[in-house]
């Protein structure tokens, strides 16, 4: 006799848990916020800074085409590492055209703080791609960490940056509306 109110009380609370949890998240799913954040509906230039996020974007997606492993290093860097180059001078005219904008709108706030956002996004996939031809220089020195697939020193920062970038990537895609 005793179980049968103990499984009512674990019963009825199980039900109050539940109807919290589903009502919190039926509540921040309702009110969501539906529009840009504060801080983008004041810019100055918001086309400019959207200019310069689908330059980032693109390069990004150009990144993609970097195929860099064991067996093929030794006959692609002479491809690799001038490809990489390429998009490591791309990011850096983004971030030369940031501090153009940031100097620009100097007495913006908004415009220098996404303008900071970006030169932060651009930072690390420039970091990503330097780190990238230190793996290559690894893999052409036969150094075996180079070669290690998952727990290599090499890689571990590699999957770093571009988790990063690519979390902040989606952040400012879902949140700015550039």
């Amino acid at each position: 006799m005793k179980n049968k109110p103990t499984k009512v009380i674990l019963t009825i609370a199980s039900i109050l848990l539940c109807l919290g949890i589903f009502t919190n998240k039926i509540y921040a799913i309702e009110n969501k916020i539906s529009t840009v954040p504060v801080v983008v509906q004041d810019l100055q230039d918001k086309e400019a800074l959207a200019n310069i996020f689908r330059e980032i974007k693109m390069i990004r997606d150009n990144m993609r085409t970097i195929d860099i492993n064991t067996q093929t290093i030794k006959e692609k860097s002479g491809i690799l590492k001038p490809q990489i180059t390429s998009y490591m001078n791309q990011l850096q005219g983004v971030s030369n055209n940031l501090e153009r904008h940031k100097s620009i709108y100097k007495d913006s706030q908004p415009d220098i703080f996404v303008a900071d956002q970006l030169q932060i996004l651009s930072s690390v996939y420039q970091a990503l791609l330097r780190d990238q031809l230190i793996l290559i220089d690894g893999l052409l020195k036969d150094d075996p960490e180079s070669s290690k697939l998952v727990f290599s020193d090499y890689l571990y920062t590699i999957y770093y940056y571009v988790t990063l970038g690519d979390q902040m990537l989606n952040y400012i895609n879902e949140n700015y509306g550039f």
